[in-house]
């Protein structure tokens, strides 16, 4: 469909039998991070570039203030970071980033310096952006609320540390979260295990999908000192293989 059409992105990248590569008419499928809805995959126009400049907790060119302008504008927004100085680098939060209620990517493996996780057994992707709380605790890092019903996210290859629950997924549609760190040792930075769940899922929305990890050992999550769980799926979530799959994951 033609833009502004509700079958933009809005597609699952989990189905039976995996994703065709191709729609009706022969065009690549998806073109974008999620596929169309429908039988005619649209070329998209060109994802509004974020680009995370340094790992303050807020302000001009920080993670926060991706998130806030990402927020604000309707189309897909990639998240960049192109901070300077050797990996890692770590982003002291006051408190947690903006609820996101819009849809983005937001890519860790963006920062120079990055390396993916190549064995087979193990984790040794070198991962450039860590979140941490800048004093004690904090209940989360990242939440899509459960009033995000047409919200994808993408989240790549960040570390996470010292949060009760990194990632909260109360809503959304299309999620996928591959290549991060929750816990262990990430560049010599301790990054202490979640207080209760890495990473909690209530649910998503109808004809949605949730993908956490995948066969390709760089698409591995690694979950380290979690309290109660790495991964916790709620009742309220479609947990079904076409719409919740994980895999690969350590």
């Amino acid at each position: 469909g033609a833009s502004p059409s509700p079958a933009i992105d809005q597609g699952f990248l989990v189905v039976p039998f995996g994703l065709p590569s191709t729609d009706i008419v022969g065009a690549q499928r998806a073109q974008a991070v999620f596929p169309d809805l429908g039988a005619y995959e649209s070329t998209p126009p060109v994802p509004t570039q974020i680009v995370v400049l340094n790992s303050n907790d807020s302000g001009p060119d920080s993670l926060r203030a991706a998130i806030l302008a990402a927020n604000s504008n309707p189309d897909t927004n990639d998240i960049l970071f192109n901070i300077p100085g050797a990996c890692p680098h770590t982003i002291a939060l006051a408190s947690p980033l903006p609820d996101i209620t819009t849809s983005m990517t937001i890519y860790g493996f963006s920062q120079p310096g990055w390396v993916a996780n190549s064995s087979a057994a193990g984790f040794n992707a070198t991962l450039c952006v860590l979140l941490k709380p800048a004093t004690g605790t904090l209940g989360y890092a990242i939440k899509v609320p459960s009033s995000a019903t047409t919200a994808n996210l993408f989240l790549s290859s960040l570390g996470f540390g010292g949060f009760g629950q990194p990632l909260v997924l109360l809503g959304g549609k299309n999620t996928v979260i591959l290549g991060n760190q929750f816990g262990g040792t990430a560049g010599g930075v301790a990054l202490p295990g979640a207080g209760l769940y890495a990473m909690s899922v209530a649910g998503f929305s109808a004809g949605g999908s949730l993908l956490i990890g995948g066969s390709d050992p760089a698409a591995r999550n690694m979950v380290g000192g979690a309290q109660q769980a790495g991964i916790n799926i709620q009742s309220a979530g479609q947990t079904d293989p076409q719409h919740c799959q994980m895999g690969g994951n350590l």
